[in-house]
């Protein structure tokens, strides 16, 4: 697949241009002992941690010295600015001290309490050292507020954190053409991408659609594929598009976002290969967004909740999801499950697209009747009683909500008891199996 150039697409804001000054403070003004350009409604610094300073100043009469030794953050913010929905905002400051520092953007939006994703801390030093992020906003307001968040000064008065020549401006030049990988690909802890907070251009095939947009790809293998959060446009997989838009961490799920250009070049592509994998490595990030597939995996819990449903093949438990596609799969069938690769709610799902992407390998017989069961107490807190009229030698087992077993044993029936003391609180499944025969009963777990 050729790879995105600026001049395949009908980008509006591709002409460079100079940058537009939103906001500019050299700290120089104050009033009752205060910033006037800053002492936004969102700044919860306290009050007596904010004074100015007038001796090391980067520049003019004076810079501002905030306080805060504690490991949680708070906020310091401009005074109220127009800014407008799409617009990737350029924060520039100067500071020095010996705590940490990033920058964030109050405007009013749907999610995160009306907050934008933070960009990450920037450890001051005992030297002024000019720092630059970037801020997407997503909403249109008159009420905007830009957000210097710090947390971990020094206890000392040489450590607090001095801030000087803010300088907030809009770039007008056009995205930065990347690849998929270019975005996905990161060494960060949480998943992050090094490209987050960012305007880019980019291109991929469609290889599902459905959730609110589609998944496009570029290639097979790990760090290939991204999610597009578009409901506007309704591309057919095996298109091939070229789009820009904004990087986005959502809720730690990669995505394009806000898009400003669109283009489908081609229809009729072959659709990348999915990527066999272990269900253990379904729960990773390289193949966030890339199509996967999970083969001979036994499905654990039928019925996870929200149309979820948990697959295992022996490597580790991972989600099937309905977004895409609904099933009904049964208990301990083995399946080979194909769809993309989906983080939400802190939990990684594969996202069967339809029919063909859920194949039977084994399915279960009917069963037997291998004798009856019961267990005591319910709520269990530190023991847990099974008694069994089994007709034969038959294993017990308890597993969790993520299909892992956590106790087993092989009885004859009669009495059984178990210490749950150190299990956490929850909904387990109890199984009594024989062969291809099994029983199952719910237990409860509760502290």
């Amino acid at each position: 697949m050729k790879h995105i150039t600026l001049l395949t697409l009908a980008f509006a804001a591709a002409l460079a241009g100079q940058a537009q000054v939103v906001f500019t403070s050299g700290v120089e003004d104050w009033t009752g002992g205060y910033p006037d350009d800053f002492m936004g409604s969102k700044t919860n610094l306290q009050l007596d941690s904010i004074s100015i300073e007038g001796a090391l100043q980067h520049s003019g009469d004076f810079a501002v010295r905030l306080k805060n030794s504690n490991s949680g953050h708070r906020r310091f913010t401009t005074q109220p600015v127009s800014v407008s929905a799409g617009t990737t905002y350029q924060i520039q400051f100067w500071v020095r001290g010996m705590g940490q520092i990033r920058t964030g953007l109050f405007d009013g939006r749907t999610t995160g309490s009306g907050y934008a994703t933070y960009n990450s801390y920037v450890n001051a030093t005992m030297t002024w050292t000019q720092v630059t992020q970037t801020i997407v906003c997503e909403h249109d307001t008159i009420d905007g507020e830009f957000i210097f968040s710090v947390r971990n000064d020094a206890t000392t008065l040489i450590g607090d954190i001095l801030l000087d020549d803010v300088n907030i401006t809009i770039s007008t030049g056009g995205p930065t053409v990347v690849t998929i990988p270019d975005i996905q690909t990161t060494t960060a802890p949480d998943g992050s991408s090094p490209l987050a907070n960012t305007q880019v251009a980019t291109s991929g095939i469609v290889t599902a659609v459905g959730g609110g947009g589609y998944f496009i790809q570029d290639g097979t293998g790990p760090w290939t594929g991204i999610f597009v959060n578009d409901a506007t446009n309704t591309p057919a997989p095996g298109d091939e598009v070229e789009l820009a838009g904004t990087v986005q961490e959502n809720f730690d799920l990669t995505r394009l976002n806000l898009l400003t250009a669109y283009q489908v070049v081609s229809s009729g592509n072959a659709i990348p290969a999915a990527s066999v994998i272990s269900t253990a490595t379904a729960n990773t990030e390289p193949y966030e967004s890339v199509l996967v597939k999970a083969v001979d995996a036994t499905c654990t819990e039928p019925n996870a909740g929200f149309g979820q449903w948990i697959i295992n093949d022996g490597s580790g438990p991972v989600f099937c999801d309905d977004m895409l596609f609904p099933y009904t799969p049964v208990l301990n069938a083995v399946y080979n499950v194909t769809g993309p690769l989906f983080y939400s709610f802190t939990e990684w799902k594969i996202l069967p697209r339809e029919a063909s992407d859920i194949e039977v390998v084994t399915s279960i017989p009917a069963l037997e009747a291998i004798g009856t069961m019961r267990t005591w107490p319910v709520p269990a807190t530190s023991e847990l009683f099974v008694e069994g009229n089994f007709t034969s030698t038959t294993e017990l087992e308890l597993c969790d909500a993520l299909g892992r077993v956590v106790w087993n044993t092989t009885t004859l029936g009669g009495l059984e008891h178990l210490d749950v003391s150190a299990f956490q609180a929850g909904i387990y499944t109890l199984s009594a199996r024989r062969g291809g025969e099994r029983i199952t009963t719910r237990v409860v777990i509760a502290r």
